[in-house]
Protein backbone atom coordinates (compact mmCIF):
# COMPACT_ATOMS: atom_id res chain seq x y z
CA UNK A 1 0.00 0.00 0.00
CA UNK A 2 2.73 2.39 0.95
CA UNK A 3 4.81 1.59 -2.16
CA UNK A 4 1.77 2.00 -4.38
CA UNK A 5 1.02 5.35 -2.82
CA UNK A 6 4.59 6.56 -3.35
CA UNK A 7 4.48 5.40 -6.98
CA UNK A 8 1.26 7.27 -7.60
CA UNK A 9 2.68 10.45 -6.11
CA UNK A 10 5.78 10.27 -8.28
CA UNK A 11 3.63 9.58 -11.34
CA UNK A 12 1.55 12.65 -10.53
CA UNK A 13 4.72 14.73 -10.21
CA UNK A 14 5.93 13.50 -13.61
CA UNK A 15 2.55 14.36 -15.13
CA UNK A 16 2.66 17.88 -13.75
CA UNK A 17 6.20 18.28 -15.02
CA UNK A 18 5.31 17.08 -18.55
CA UNK A 19 2.19 19.24 -18.77
CA UNK A 20 4.03 22.31 -17.56
CA UNK A 21 6.94 21.71 -19.90
CA UNK A 22 4.64 21.63 -22.91
CA UNK A 23 2.94 24.81 -21.79
CA UNK A 24 6.11 26.90 -21.70
CA UNK A 25 6.85 29.46 -24.38
CA UNK A 26 9.91 28.85 -26.50
CA UNK A 27 11.74 31.72 -24.85
CA UNK A 28 10.84 30.63 -21.28
CA UNK A 29 12.61 27.34 -20.90
CA UNK A 30 12.25 25.16 -17.80
CA UNK A 31 14.94 23.87 -15.49
CA UNK A 32 15.32 20.51 -13.81
CA UNK A 33 17.18 20.31 -10.52
CA UNK A 34 18.53 17.78 -8.05
CA UNK A 35 19.39 18.80 -4.51
CA UNK A 36 20.49 17.49 -1.19
CA UNK A 37 20.94 18.76 2.32
CA UNK A 38 19.75 18.38 5.86
CA UNK A 39 16.54 18.33 7.89
CA UNK A 40 16.01 19.31 11.56
CA UNK A 41 12.73 18.24 13.23
CA UNK A 42 10.47 20.76 14.95
CA UNK A 43 8.43 18.64 17.39
CA UNK A 44 7.90 17.66 21.03
CA UNK A 45 11.12 15.69 21.48
CA UNK A 46 14.17 17.15 23.09
CA UNK A 47 16.68 15.37 20.83
CA UNK A 48 16.53 16.83 17.29
CA UNK A 49 19.57 15.70 15.32
CA UNK A 50 20.33 16.73 11.73
CA UNK A 51 18.79 14.29 9.26
CA UNK A 52 19.28 13.74 5.57
CA UNK A 53 17.11 15.49 3.02
CA UNK A 54 17.06 15.36 -0.80
CA UNK A 55 14.76 16.41 -3.56
CA UNK A 56 14.17 16.60 -7.28
CA UNK A 57 12.39 19.59 -8.72
CA UNK A 58 11.41 21.36 -11.92
CA UNK A 59 11.27 25.15 -12.43
CA UNK A 60 8.97 26.75 -14.99
CA UNK A 61 9.38 30.53 -15.58
CA UNK A 62 6.31 32.42 -16.70
CA UNK A 63 7.76 35.85 -15.83
CA UNK A 64 11.34 36.98 -15.29
CA UNK A 65 10.47 37.72 -11.65
CA UNK A 66 8.13 34.78 -10.93
CA UNK A 67 8.73 31.07 -11.49
CA UNK A 68 6.78 27.94 -10.58
CA UNK A 69 8.63 25.11 -8.87
CA UNK A 70 7.27 21.53 -8.66
CA UNK A 71 9.19 19.73 -5.91
CA UNK A 72 9.31 16.13 -4.77
CA UNK A 73 11.58 15.12 -1.92
CA UNK A 74 12.63 12.59 0.64
CA UNK A 75 13.72 13.18 4.24
CA UNK A 76 14.38 11.30 7.44
CA UNK A 77 12.60 12.54 10.54
CA UNK A 78 14.54 11.01 13.47
CA UNK A 79 13.67 12.07 17.01
CA UNK A 80 14.05 10.77 20.55
CA UNK A 81 11.46 11.80 23.10
CA UNK A 82 12.58 9.69 26.09
CA UNK A 83 14.76 6.67 26.75
CA UNK A 84 13.52 3.78 24.66
CA UNK A 85 11.20 6.04 22.69
CA UNK A 86 13.08 6.61 19.44
CA UNK A 87 11.19 7.33 16.26
CA UNK A 88 12.47 7.33 12.66
CA UNK A 89 9.98 8.51 10.09
CA UNK A 90 10.36 8.70 6.30
CA UNK A 91 8.95 11.89 4.74
CA UNK A 92 7.86 12.23 1.10
CA UNK A 93 6.78 15.86 0.46
CA UNK A 94 5.30 16.80 -2.94
CA UNK A 95 4.79 20.57 -3.27
CA UNK A 96 4.16 23.36 -5.72
CA UNK A 97 6.02 26.57 -4.89
CA UNK A 98 6.14 30.05 -6.33
CA UNK A 99 9.55 31.64 -6.50
CA UNK A 100 9.74 35.45 -6.53
CA UNK A 101 12.96 37.07 -7.81
CA UNK A 102 13.08 40.72 -6.66
CA UNK A 103 16.37 41.35 -8.49
CA UNK A 104 16.72 40.10 -12.07
CA UNK A 105 19.50 42.34 -13.41
CA UNK A 106 22.18 40.61 -11.40
CA UNK A 107 24.68 37.82 -11.74
CA UNK A 108 23.40 36.27 -8.50
CA UNK A 109 19.60 35.92 -8.27
CA UNK A 110 18.11 35.90 -4.75
CA UNK A 111 14.54 34.72 -4.32
CA UNK A 112 11.85 33.96 -1.77
CA UNK A 113 9.44 31.05 -2.09
CA UNK A 114 6.18 29.82 -0.65
CA UNK A 115 3.94 26.93 -1.56
CA UNK A 116 1.74 24.06 -0.56
CA UNK A 117 1.51 20.34 -1.16
CA UNK A 118 1.09 16.87 0.25
CA UNK A 119 3.35 15.12 2.78
CA UNK A 120 3.41 11.29 2.97
CA UNK A 121 5.01 10.00 6.16
CA UNK A 122 5.81 6.46 7.31
CA UNK A 123 7.12 5.46 10.77
CA UNK A 124 10.02 3.06 10.22
CA UNK A 125 11.06 2.77 13.87
CA UNK A 126 8.73 3.37 16.76
CA UNK A 127 8.51 2.51 20.53
CA UNK A 128 6.14 -0.11 21.91
CA UNK A 129 2.66 0.80 23.04
CA UNK A 130 3.63 -0.03 26.64
CA UNK A 131 6.45 2.50 26.64
CA UNK A 132 4.19 5.10 25.08
CA UNK A 133 1.45 4.52 27.59
CA UNK A 134 3.97 4.71 30.46
CA UNK A 135 4.56 8.29 29.51
CA UNK A 136 0.89 9.16 29.46
CA UNK A 137 0.74 9.32 25.66
CA UNK A 138 -1.88 7.60 23.53
CA UNK A 139 -0.57 4.40 22.00
CA UNK A 140 -0.72 3.38 18.37
CA UNK A 141 -3.80 1.32 19.02
CA UNK A 142 -5.66 4.54 19.72
CA UNK A 143 -7.75 5.61 16.76
CA UNK A 144 -6.57 9.20 17.14
CA UNK A 145 -2.89 8.29 16.51
CA UNK A 146 -1.74 7.96 12.89
CA UNK A 147 1.71 6.36 12.66
CA UNK A 148 1.58 6.42 8.85
CA UNK A 149 -0.40 8.85 6.76
CA UNK A 150 -0.55 12.09 4.78
CA UNK A 151 -0.79 15.72 5.65
CA UNK A 152 -0.78 19.08 4.01
CA UNK A 153 2.61 20.81 4.10
CA UNK A 154 3.45 24.46 3.53
CA UNK A 155 7.07 25.25 2.62
CA UNK A 156 8.40 28.83 2.87
CA UNK A 157 11.94 30.15 2.73
CA UNK A 158 14.75 32.01 1.00
CA UNK A 159 17.05 30.96 -1.79
CA UNK A 160 19.89 32.01 -4.01
CA UNK A 161 20.55 30.96 -7.59
CA UNK A 162 23.69 31.71 -9.57
CA UNK A 163 25.00 30.34 -12.89
CA UNK A 164 28.13 28.28 -13.25
CA UNK A 165 27.82 27.67 -17.01
CA UNK A 166 25.46 28.53 -19.84
CA UNK A 167 22.80 25.93 -18.94
CA UNK A 168 23.75 25.17 -15.34
CA UNK A 169 23.13 26.94 -12.05
CA UNK A 170 23.73 26.30 -8.37
CA UNK A 171 20.57 26.64 -6.27
CA UNK A 172 20.75 27.08 -2.49
CA UNK A 173 17.66 27.43 -0.26
CA UNK A 174 16.52 27.04 3.34
CA UNK A 175 13.32 27.41 5.34
CA UNK A 176 10.68 25.69 7.46
CA UNK A 177 8.09 23.21 6.19
CA UNK A 178 4.90 23.44 8.32
CA UNK A 179 2.54 20.44 8.40
CA UNK A 180 -1.03 19.89 9.61
CA UNK A 181 -0.11 16.70 11.49
CA UNK A 182 1.04 16.07 15.10
CA UNK A 183 1.96 12.45 14.37
CA UNK A 184 5.41 12.67 12.79
CA UNK A 185 6.60 11.31 16.14
CA UNK A 186 4.70 9.42 18.89
CA UNK A 187 4.50 12.34 21.31
CA UNK A 188 1.56 14.65 20.98
CA UNK A 189 1.26 18.13 22.46
CA UNK A 190 -1.45 19.68 20.37
CA UNK A 191 1.07 21.61 18.23
CA UNK A 192 1.54 20.50 14.65
CA UNK A 193 4.91 19.01 13.78
CA UNK A 194 7.24 20.72 11.31
CA UNK A 195 10.84 20.66 10.21
CA UNK A 196 13.58 22.93 8.99
CA UNK A 197 15.43 21.98 5.84
CA UNK A 198 18.41 23.38 3.96
CA UNK A 199 19.36 22.35 0.45
CA UNK A 200 22.03 22.89 -2.18
CA UNK A 201 20.90 21.95 -5.66
CA UNK A 202 22.22 21.75 -9.18
CA UNK A 203 19.87 22.77 -12.02
CA UNK A 204 19.96 22.18 -15.75
CA UNK A 205 18.11 24.53 -18.10
CA UNK A 206 16.52 23.00 -21.21
CA UNK A 207 15.99 24.32 -24.73
CA UNK A 208 18.46 25.79 -27.25
CA UNK A 209 17.07 29.31 -27.01
CA UNK A 210 16.74 29.56 -23.28
CA UNK A 211 20.24 31.03 -22.92
CA UNK A 212 19.30 34.02 -25.10
CA UNK A 213 15.71 34.96 -24.37
CA UNK A 214 15.52 37.88 -26.78
CA UNK A 215 17.70 36.43 -29.55
CA UNK A 216 20.07 39.41 -29.56
CA UNK A 217 23.23 37.36 -29.62
CA UNK A 218 24.02 37.77 -25.93
CA UNK A 219 23.56 35.00 -23.41
CA UNK A 220 21.16 35.78 -20.63
CA UNK A 221 23.92 35.64 -18.06
CA UNK A 222 25.93 38.11 -20.16
CA UNK A 223 22.98 40.48 -20.23
CA UNK A 224 22.62 40.20 -16.49
CA UNK A 225 26.28 41.02 -16.09
CA UNK A 226 26.06 43.98 -18.50
CA UNK A 227 22.79 45.30 -17.06
CA UNK A 228 20.93 44.98 -20.36
CA UNK A 229 17.41 43.60 -20.72
CA UNK A 230 17.48 39.89 -21.51
CA UNK A 231 13.96 40.12 -22.97
CA UNK A 232 14.60 43.16 -25.19
CA UNK A 233 17.07 42.68 -28.05
CA UNK A 234 17.76 46.43 -28.18
CA UNK A 235 17.83 47.53 -24.56
CA UNK A 236 18.75 51.18 -25.21
CA UNK A 237 16.59 51.52 -28.33
CA UNK A 238 19.45 52.85 -30.46
CA UNK A 239 18.80 50.69 -33.50
CA UNK A 240 21.51 48.11 -32.78
CA UNK A 241 20.87 44.82 -31.02
CA UNK A 242 22.65 44.32 -27.74
CA UNK A 243 24.72 41.57 -29.32
CA UNK A 244 25.84 43.81 -32.19
CA UNK A 245 26.80 46.52 -29.74
CA UNK A 246 28.88 44.25 -27.53
CA UNK A 247 30.43 41.88 -30.06
CA UNK A 248 30.74 43.93 -33.27
CA UNK A 249 30.77 47.63 -32.51
CA UNK A 250 31.99 47.59 -28.88
CA UNK A 251 29.35 50.13 -27.93
CA UNK A 252 27.32 50.19 -24.73
CA UNK A 253 24.06 48.20 -24.97
CA UNK A 254 22.44 50.31 -22.26
CA UNK A 255 23.59 53.68 -23.64
CA UNK A 256 21.98 54.79 -26.93
CA UNK A 257 24.76 57.30 -27.67
CA UNK A 258 27.99 55.70 -26.54
CA UNK A 259 30.33 58.50 -27.62
CA UNK A 260 27.96 61.28 -26.56
CA UNK A 261 28.04 63.02 -29.94
CA UNK A 262 24.29 63.51 -30.27
CA UNK A 263 23.68 60.60 -32.64
CA UNK A 264 22.33 57.22 -31.60
CA UNK A 265 24.76 54.38 -32.18
CA UNK A 266 22.41 52.78 -34.72
CA UNK A 267 22.17 55.99 -36.75
CA UNK A 268 25.95 56.31 -36.73
CA UNK A 269 26.46 52.74 -37.93
CA UNK A 270 23.58 52.30 -40.35
CA UNK A 271 22.87 55.79 -41.69
CA UNK A 272 25.91 58.04 -41.35
CA UNK A 273 28.67 55.40 -41.30
CA UNK A 274 30.39 57.31 -38.54
CA UNK A 275 32.31 55.79 -35.65
CA UNK A 276 29.96 55.26 -32.67
CA UNK A 277 32.96 55.21 -30.36
CA UNK A 278 34.34 58.52 -31.59
CA UNK A 279 32.35 61.73 -31.04
CA UNK A 280 34.19 63.50 -33.88
CA UNK A 281 34.75 60.90 -36.57
CA UNK A 282 36.50 63.15 -39.09
CA UNK A 283 38.50 65.12 -36.52
CA UNK A 284 37.19 68.53 -37.58
CA UNK A 285 36.38 69.71 -34.04
CA UNK A 286 32.64 69.30 -34.54
CA UNK A 287 30.70 66.46 -32.96
CA UNK A 288 29.05 64.14 -35.45
CA UNK A 289 25.60 65.00 -34.12
CA UNK A 290 26.20 68.73 -34.55
CA UNK A 291 27.42 68.15 -38.11
CA UNK A 292 24.37 66.11 -39.06
CA UNK A 293 21.68 68.12 -37.27
CA UNK A 294 22.94 71.67 -36.95
CA UNK A 295 25.41 72.34 -39.75
CA UNK A 296 24.38 69.72 -42.35
CA UNK A 297 28.06 69.01 -42.95
CA UNK A 298 29.59 65.65 -43.76
CA UNK A 299 30.65 63.93 -40.51
CA UNK A 300 33.04 61.76 -42.50
CA UNK A 301 34.79 64.69 -44.17
CA UNK A 302 36.71 67.24 -42.13
CA UNK A 303 36.39 69.93 -44.82
CA UNK A 304 32.95 69.49 -46.32
CA UNK A 305 33.15 72.36 -48.82
CA UNK A 306 36.81 71.78 -49.71
CA UNK A 307 37.82 75.36 -49.02
CA UNK A 308 40.93 74.55 -47.02
CA UNK A 309 39.36 75.10 -43.58
CA UNK A 310 38.01 72.25 -41.54
CA UNK A 311 34.35 72.46 -40.61
CA UNK A 312 35.03 73.04 -36.93
CA UNK A 313 37.28 76.02 -37.60
CA UNK A 314 34.71 77.49 -39.97
CA UNK A 315 31.90 77.20 -37.43
CA UNK A 316 33.76 78.01 -34.23
CA UNK A 317 36.66 80.27 -35.18
CA UNK A 318 35.86 82.06 -38.45
CA UNK A 319 32.04 81.92 -38.45
CA UNK A 320 32.12 81.05 -42.14
CA UNK A 321 29.72 78.69 -43.90
CA UNK A 322 31.16 75.15 -43.85
CA UNK A 323 28.93 74.26 -46.81
CA UNK A 324 30.11 77.20 -48.97
CA UNK A 325 33.74 77.36 -50.07
CA UNK A 326 33.58 81.14 -50.59
CA UNK A 327 31.35 82.51 -47.85
CA UNK A 328 31.59 86.19 -48.86
CA UNK A 329 31.52 85.35 -52.57
CA UNK A 330 34.53 87.53 -53.35
CA UNK A 331 36.18 84.94 -55.55
CA UNK A 332 38.66 83.73 -52.92
CA UNK A 333 38.02 80.53 -50.99
CA UNK A 334 37.64 80.88 -47.25
CA UNK A 335 40.83 78.90 -46.72
CA UNK A 336 42.86 81.13 -49.05
CA UNK A 337 41.57 84.24 -47.30
CA UNK A 338 42.42 82.95 -43.84
CA UNK A 339 45.66 81.10 -44.49
CA UNK A 340 47.26 82.91 -47.45
CA UNK A 341 45.97 86.46 -47.74
CA UNK A 342 44.90 87.11 -44.14
CA UNK A 343 41.73 88.73 -45.43
CA UNK A 344 38.29 88.54 -43.88
CA UNK A 345 36.33 85.61 -45.34
CA UNK A 346 33.10 87.26 -44.24
CA UNK A 347 33.81 90.58 -46.03
CA UNK A 348 34.39 90.64 -49.78
CA UNK A 349 36.36 93.89 -49.49
CA UNK A 350 38.48 93.52 -46.39
CA UNK A 351 40.19 96.90 -46.57
CA UNK A 352 37.07 98.71 -47.85
CA UNK A 353 38.99 100.28 -50.71
CA UNK A 354 36.36 99.64 -53.38
CA UNK A 355 38.01 96.52 -54.82
CA UNK A 356 36.99 93.07 -53.64
CA UNK A 357 39.70 90.86 -52.27
CA UNK A 358 39.86 88.58 -55.31
CA UNK A 359 40.29 91.52 -57.70
CA UNK A 360 43.10 92.90 -55.55
CA UNK A 361 44.93 89.58 -55.28
CA UNK A 362 44.37 88.12 -58.72
CA UNK A 363 43.88 91.07 -61.04
CA UNK A 364 45.46 94.23 -59.69
CA UNK A 365 48.07 92.61 -57.43
CA UNK A 366 47.31 95.19 -54.78
CA UNK A 367 47.28 94.53 -51.06
CA UNK A 368 43.80 93.40 -49.98
CA UNK A 369 44.41 94.55 -46.43
CA UNK A 370 45.82 97.99 -47.36
CA UNK A 371 43.33 100.38 -48.93
CA UNK A 372 46.14 102.47 -50.52
CA UNK A 373 48.75 100.04 -51.74
CA UNK A 374 51.09 102.66 -53.31
CA UNK A 375 50.51 105.19 -50.51
CA UNK A 376 49.68 107.96 -52.99
CA UNK A 377 46.66 109.23 -51.08
CA UNK A 378 44.08 107.48 -53.27
CA UNK A 379 42.28 104.24 -52.39
CA UNK A 380 43.01 101.35 -54.71
CA UNK A 381 39.37 101.23 -55.81
CA UNK A 382 39.39 104.95 -56.66
CA UNK A 383 42.53 104.52 -58.74
CA UNK A 384 41.14 101.55 -60.68
CA UNK A 385 37.50 102.52 -61.04
CA UNK A 386 37.53 106.31 -61.10
CA UNK A 387 40.92 107.76 -62.04
CA UNK A 388 42.31 104.83 -64.05
CA UNK A 389 45.64 105.31 -62.35
CA UNK A 390 47.99 102.50 -61.39
CA UNK A 391 47.29 101.50 -57.75
CA UNK A 392 50.77 100.01 -57.55
CA UNK A 393 52.58 103.22 -58.61
CA UNK A 394 52.25 106.38 -56.55
CA UNK A 395 52.94 108.65 -59.56
CA UNK A 396 51.24 106.95 -62.47
CA UNK A 397 52.32 109.53 -65.10
CA UNK A 398 55.79 109.84 -63.54
CA UNK A 399 55.39 113.56 -63.67
CA UNK A 400 56.91 113.98 -60.20
CA UNK A 401 53.62 114.52 -58.36
CA UNK A 402 51.80 111.57 -56.80
CA UNK A 403 48.34 110.68 -58.00
CA UNK A 404 46.62 111.76 -54.80
CA UNK A 405 47.93 115.34 -54.78
CA UNK A 406 47.21 115.65 -58.50
CA UNK A 407 43.59 114.65 -57.99
CA UNK A 408 43.35 117.00 -55.01
CA UNK A 409 44.54 119.98 -57.04
CA UNK A 410 42.51 118.93 -60.12
CA UNK A 411 45.43 118.07 -62.38
CA UNK A 412 45.47 114.93 -64.49
CA UNK A 413 47.34 112.06 -62.77
CA UNK A 414 47.73 110.46 -66.20
CA UNK A 415 49.41 113.56 -67.75
CA UNK A 416 52.95 114.26 -66.53
CA UNK A 417 52.99 117.68 -68.13
CA UNK A 418 50.74 119.23 -65.54
CA UNK A 419 52.52 117.80 -62.54
CA UNK A 420 54.99 120.66 -62.06
CA UNK A 421 54.57 124.32 -63.06
CA UNK A 422 57.30 125.66 -65.35
CA UNK A 423 59.67 128.38 -64.25
CA UNK A 424 59.46 131.68 -66.09
CA UNK A 425 62.97 133.11 -66.46
CA UNK A 426 63.72 135.83 -68.98
CA UNK A 427 67.03 136.01 -70.84
CA UNK A 428 69.58 137.82 -68.72
CA UNK A 429 67.48 137.39 -65.64
CA UNK A 430 67.94 135.16 -62.63
CA UNK A 431 65.52 133.36 -60.30
CA UNK A 432 66.13 131.93 -56.86
CA UNK A 433 65.11 128.24 -56.70
CA UNK A 434 63.61 128.36 -53.26
CA UNK A 435 63.18 124.98 -51.62
CA UNK A 436 66.37 123.27 -52.71
CA UNK A 437 67.91 121.91 -49.53
CA UNK A 438 71.29 120.24 -49.00
CA UNK A 439 72.79 118.19 -46.24
CA UNK A 440 74.61 120.43 -43.75
CA UNK A 441 78.09 121.26 -45.05
CA UNK A 442 77.48 118.99 -48.05
CA UNK A 443 76.42 119.13 -51.69
CA UNK A 444 74.01 116.22 -51.27
CA UNK A 445 70.50 117.27 -52.28
CA UNK A 446 67.74 116.50 -49.76
CA UNK A 447 64.59 114.68 -51.00
CA UNK A 448 62.34 117.61 -50.21
CA UNK A 449 64.03 119.50 -53.04
CA UNK A 450 62.33 117.26 -55.59
CA UNK A 451 59.40 119.52 -56.45
CA UNK A 452 61.38 122.70 -57.24
CA UNK A 453 63.95 120.70 -59.19
CA UNK A 454 61.15 119.14 -61.22
CA UNK A 455 59.91 122.64 -62.05
CA UNK A 456 63.34 123.45 -63.40
CA UNK A 457 63.45 120.20 -65.29
CA UNK A 458 60.01 120.76 -66.88
CA UNK A 459 61.05 124.26 -67.93
CA UNK A 460 64.20 123.07 -69.68
CA UNK A 461 62.45 120.02 -71.13
CA UNK A 462 59.60 122.02 -72.63
CA UNK A 463 61.87 124.71 -74.11
CA UNK A 464 64.96 123.04 -75.64
CA UNK A 465 66.40 126.41 -76.72
CA UNK A 466 66.95 127.64 -73.18
CA UNK A 467 70.53 127.69 -71.90
CA UNK A 468 71.05 128.40 -68.23
CA UNK A 469 73.80 128.97 -65.73
CA UNK A 470 73.32 127.67 -62.19
CA UNK A 471 74.76 129.82 -59.44
CA UNK A 472 75.56 128.51 -55.97
CA UNK A 473 75.71 130.85 -52.94
CA UNK A 474 76.51 130.42 -49.23
CA UNK A 475 76.43 132.53 -46.07
CA UNK A 476 79.63 133.95 -44.56
CA UNK A 477 80.01 131.35 -41.82
CA UNK A 478 83.38 129.61 -42.11
CA UNK A 479 86.35 130.21 -44.35
CA UNK A 480 85.70 131.91 -47.64
CA UNK A 481 87.68 129.35 -49.63
CA UNK A 482 85.59 126.52 -48.23
CA UNK A 483 82.37 128.35 -48.96
CA UNK A 484 83.49 129.06 -52.53
CA UNK A 485 84.17 125.40 -53.07
CA UNK A 486 80.88 124.33 -51.44
CA UNK A 487 78.80 126.76 -53.50
CA UNK A 488 80.35 125.45 -56.71
CA UNK A 489 79.75 121.84 -55.67
CA UNK A 490 76.11 122.50 -54.88
CA UNK A 491 75.51 124.16 -58.24
CA UNK A 492 77.09 121.14 -59.93
CA UNK A 493 74.84 118.76 -57.91
CA UNK A 494 71.78 120.56 -59.27
CA UNK A 495 73.19 120.41 -62.77
CA UNK A 496 73.89 116.69 -62.45
CA UNK A 497 70.33 116.05 -61.22
CA UNK A 498 68.95 117.73 -64.36
CA UNK A 499 71.38 115.88 -66.62
CA UNK A 500 70.31 112.60 -65.03
CA UNK A 501 66.73 113.47 -65.92
CA UNK A 502 67.68 113.92 -69.56
CA UNK A 503 68.72 117.55 -70.00
CA UNK A 504 71.85 117.91 -72.15
CA UNK A 505 74.87 119.03 -70.17
CA UNK A 506 75.75 121.47 -72.97
CA UNK A 507 72.75 123.55 -71.98
CA UNK A 508 73.90 124.05 -68.41
CA UNK A 509 76.93 125.66 -66.82
CA UNK A 510 77.69 126.35 -63.16
CA UNK A 511 79.39 128.95 -61.02
CA UNK A 512 80.03 129.20 -57.29
CA UNK A 513 80.03 132.62 -55.65
CA UNK A 514 80.39 131.52 -52.03
CA UNK A 515 79.52 134.35 -49.62
CA UNK A 516 80.38 137.15 -52.07
CA UNK A 517 76.84 138.01 -53.22
CA UNK A 518 74.62 138.08 -50.16
CA UNK A 519 70.99 139.12 -50.58
CA UNK A 520 70.36 139.52 -46.84
CA UNK A 521 72.15 140.40 -43.63
CA UNK A 522 74.44 137.56 -42.51
CA UNK A 523 74.13 138.71 -38.93
CA UNK A 524 70.75 137.00 -38.54
CA UNK A 525 69.81 133.34 -39.00
CA UNK A 526 67.01 134.34 -41.35
CA UNK A 527 69.43 136.40 -43.40
CA UNK A 528 71.98 133.63 -43.56
CA UNK A 529 69.25 131.18 -44.66
CA UNK A 530 68.33 133.45 -47.57
CA UNK A 531 72.00 133.75 -48.58
CA UNK A 532 72.31 129.94 -48.83
CA UNK A 533 70.59 129.58 -52.23
CA UNK A 534 70.63 128.25 -55.80
CA UNK A 535 69.80 130.60 -58.66
CA UNK A 536 68.93 130.00 -62.29
CA UNK A 537 70.40 132.55 -64.69
CA UNK A 538 69.10 132.37 -68.25
CA UNK A 539 71.94 132.89 -70.66
CA UNK A 540 69.89 132.32 -73.87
Amino acid sequence: MRSALRFMCMLALAGVFTTSLRAQESTMQPELGLGGGGLIPICETGDRPLNLYGNIYAIFPFHEMVKLEINGGYGQFYSKYWEGAEVETDLFPITARLRFYPIVKSWVLPYVYAGAGALIFENKTRPSDDIIRSQGQPDYANDEVTPDGTSMVFPVGLGLQFPVAEHFTIDVSAGPDITLSDDLNPARDGIKDAYWHGMAGFTVRFGPSSDDYDGDGLKNWEEVELGSDMRNPDTDGDGLTDGEEVREYKTGPTTPDTDGDGLHDGAEVRTHRTDPLKADTDGDNLRDGAEVRDHLTDPLKADTDGDGLNDGDEVNAHKTNPLEADTDKDGLSDGAEVKTHNTNPLNPDTDADGLNDHAEVMTHKTLPRNPDTDADGLRDGEEVNTHRTNPLVADTDKGSVNDGPEVARNTDPLDPSDDVARLKVDVGKKMVLEGIVFETGSADIMPESELILMQAFRTLESEPSIIVQIHGHTDNVGRRASNMKLSKARAESVMQWLVNKGIASSRISTRGYGPDRPVADNKTEDGRQKNRRIEFYRVK
